[in-house]
Order: structure tokens, then C-alpha cells, then sequence
């Protein structure tokens, strides 16, 4: 079978990404021939975050998606191909816009991914509206604007998935929990091709882990934009600092919000934070922390969690997605929090500083959670539904 990936941004070093290279390597090792178009790359295209059993290939016009001359390189592109599946692998980004212009015969090949959760839009402004204060003048008008505000987003994100849903063969979703969020947007009309395929956690996370010492160190993974609940990060970490001067908090990703948090950092005097950037292989760090912090104001299906519970770390996050369930064991494998209670998210990790034989005992039990999800056991819910 003549696969293609579609998608806006690669290689590079988000989850989407990351997804595109295991999904492709191991369709590959299935005798399929995969193709991945990207339209824009953030990293240096020989480095080794592309996938080695990929054709990639790059749109001529990186500016404008929509231009003349990517619609002609499109057009040729399919043709000479034949693909029998196409997988859009960034349903949020406008690239569809291309792909429908052309006249392509989607609703036989189409595959679409949906890498988050399909309310996400409607939970980040539910938390932005919350955060507002009813007594300040700036902040008032606002508040009472919530319900015609609210309405627009839903009548957008509804109208949104109804384009994809009608022009697609199959719709993915990455969690049964999420098909009730598709429901309230959609209603069930499209049941029959809404199908839900976990994200199965990147391979080299489940190579055999070298023995290394659990260190007094707590970690955050993720890319530095509002949606990750930075604020929250820094309130709870500015209750456990003063508290354990000899833990440390990593913080690794990289985002357009790196300014505002270094100087947040500074106007709290917090001293136990390390800024680390992005890193390609960040498995070391994995190794070495003992939790997981995750502030997401929302998400999909993240990998980061599953990472960092094939290492033994502990994860806490605010249970503010549907999925969030499907991942942690509540007090068992790690800790679902009320959404943005920062301090009961605080004493759960003073509850594990204070007790280092149950916090190695619930790494554990991550860890063994975390192996349920493993390409070769999602590799065959794609190999099903590429066959449908």
C-alpha cells in the first residue's frame, strides 16, 4: 500500500511529530511504501529526528499554503503517486484547505487524526473566563460577553469538524472518551466513522532502560505556550521550593512564552528551576527525575506522560481531558488532580517528597502501565483500519 502523512510541520520535536515517525517506521516494516509531505520544518532536515524509511518531501511555497504553485506541485504530486491512504496528521492547522482544492477523491483516502482533545478550544476559554475577576473593570465586560463568546467557538470548532468529518473516509480520535466530545459538537451522525487509535509511546522509550539512581529532581516536558498552564507550574512550584531546597524542577521545551517565564521565575525569586530547552533525546532526564509534572490546560492523548511512566517517573496532572483517565490510575500509577487546584496539586507532591518508598513504588506501577502502549499492540488497530 502507497502511503502519504500529511502534515504542516516536520521533522521537528513535538508529540505529532514524533507519532509521524514511529507510525511510519513501523508501516514501513509492514511492506508499505510511506510518503511524508511537510509543508514547513523547524529543525535541520538530515538530522535524526526524520524518520529513515520515509520519502519526505517539501511544499515549494512555505509562505503561502494556498499559493498557485502549491496547488500545481499538489496536483502532480498525488497523480504521479496513486496513494490509496492519505493520513492528515494536524487536523487544527489550514493545510486541509490545500488538499480540498484540488479536487482529490478524499472521502475514499482520507485519513484525519485528531492529536487533541475535540473540545479543546471550549476548555481553554472556559479556563481563560474563569480566571477572570467579576470586580475589575477591564476584566467585566468580559465575563459577561462568556455565553456569546462561548457560542461562537462551539459553532466554529462544530463547523470545523463537520468539514473534515464530511470530506474524510475515516476520523480518528485518540481516546473512547473523547467520542462523547464529539457527540456534543456534531451530534452522532457520524458515528460509523469516527474511530478512536490511542498514540502509541515513541520507540526508543522502550528500549531497555540502563539502571540509573532516582535523583531529587521533578520534570516538565512540553512546548512553552499558554495552553501548557505555565502559571499553574510556577504557583505550585513557588509553594514546594522553600520547602525541599535540595529538589530541583527541569523544565524542557522551548515556545514563544520563554521570555515571560524566565522573568516570571525572576520576579519569584525561585532559585531550583533549570531552563533546559528542547532536546532531541531527553530520555537521560526521563532516567534521572522521580515526577512528572503536567500543568495542560488541555490535550489529547500526550506521550510526554507515557514517557516519563516508562521510566519509573510519577506523573500528576491536572484532569482537564477526557483521555487523562485511560492514562493515570488515580493515586495508583500516579495523580489526577481537580482541574487547576494548584493546592491540592501541591500537597500530592509534598505527600510523594515526604514519602520516597511509595513514590518508587507507584513508578513502578507506571512504568508497567506504560507498556500497554506500544506500536506493536496500536500498530494493529492501523493496520485494521488501513485495510477498511
Amino acid at each position: 500500500m502507497n502511503i502519504l502523512f500529511y502534515i504542516t510541520n516536520y521533522p521537528g520535536y513535538g508529540g505529532i511529530e514524533k507519532i509521524t515517525n514511529i507510525l511510519s517506521d513501523y508501516l514501513f516494516q509492514q511492506g508499505h511504501n510511506i510518503h511524508i509531505l511537510s509543508f514547513t520544518t523547524n529543525c535541520n532536515v538530515s538530522n535524526k529526528l526524520m524518520s529513515l524509511n520515509a520519502k519526505v518531501t517539501f511544499m515549494p511555497d512555505k509562505n503561502n499554503f494556498l499559493s498557485e504553485i502549491n496547488k500545481s506541485f499538489l496536483s502532480i504530486f498525488l497523480e504521479e503517486n496513486q496513494f490509496d491512504k492519505i493520513i492528515y496528521q494536524d487536523c487544527y492547522s489550514s493545510i486541509h484547505n490545500l488538499l480540498f482544492s484540488i479536487h482529490y477523491p478524499t472521502k475514499e483516502k482520507l485519513i484525519v487524526v485528531e492529536h487533541n482533545s475535540p473540545i479543546s478550544q471550549l476548555i481553554g476559554y472556559n479556563n481563560y473566563w474563569n480566571n477572570l475577576c467579576w470586580f475589575s473593570i477591564h476584566d467585566l465586560p468580559r465575563k459577561l460577553l462568556y455565553y456569546k463568546k462561548y457560542n461562537k467557538i462551539k459553532s466554529k470548532s462544530t463547523q470545523r469538524h463537520q468539514l473534515l468529518l464530511d470530506t474524510c473516509h475515516k476520523y480518528v480520535i485518540l481516546s473512547d472518551s473523547f467520542k462523547k466530545d464529539m457527540n456534543f459538537l456534531v451530534g452522532n451522525k457520524y458515528d460509523k466513522k469516527i474511530i478512536s487509535i490511542p498514540n502509541p509511546v515513541t520507540a526508543n522509550s522502550f528500549q531497555e532502560n540502563a539502571t540509573v539512581k532516582k535523583e531529587k529532581q521533578i520534570l516538565f516536558v512540553g512546548r512553552l505556550v499558554k495552553d501548557k498552564g505555565l502559571d499553574y507550574l510556577l504557583q505550585i512550584w513557588k509553594e514546594i521550593e522553600p520547602k525541599y531546597l535540595d529538589w530541583t524542577l527541569s523544565i524542557l521545551g522551548e515556545g514563544p512564552l520563554l521570555p515571560y517565564l524566565e522573568e516570571n521565575i525572576q520576579k519569584l525569586g525561585l532559585k531550583q528551576i533549570r531552563i533546559l530547552g528542547a532536546k532531541p533525546d531527553i530520555s537521560i532526564f526521563y532516567q534521572k527525575a522521580s515526577i512528572l509534572m503536567m500543568t495542560s490546560i488541555f490535550e489529547g492523548w500526550p506521550l510526554v506522560l507515557f514517557e516519563a511512566m516508562n521510566y519509573k517517573c510519577v506523573p500528576i496532572a491536572f484532569d482537564s481531558f477526557a483521555s487523562l483517565k485511560d492514562i493515570i490510575d488515580n493515586n495508583l500509577n500516579g495523580f489526577r488532580i481537580p482541574p487547576f487546584d494548584t493546592n491540592i496539586y501541591t500537597k500530592k507532591i509534598e505527600y510523594l517528597l515526604n514519602n520516597p518508598t511509595i513514590c518508587s513504588k507507584m513508578g513502578l506501577l507506571a512504568e508497567k502501565k506504560s507498556k500497554q502502549y506500544t506500536i506493536d499492540s496500536i500498530g494493529k488497530l492501523w493496520n485494521t483500519l488501513l485495510e477498511d
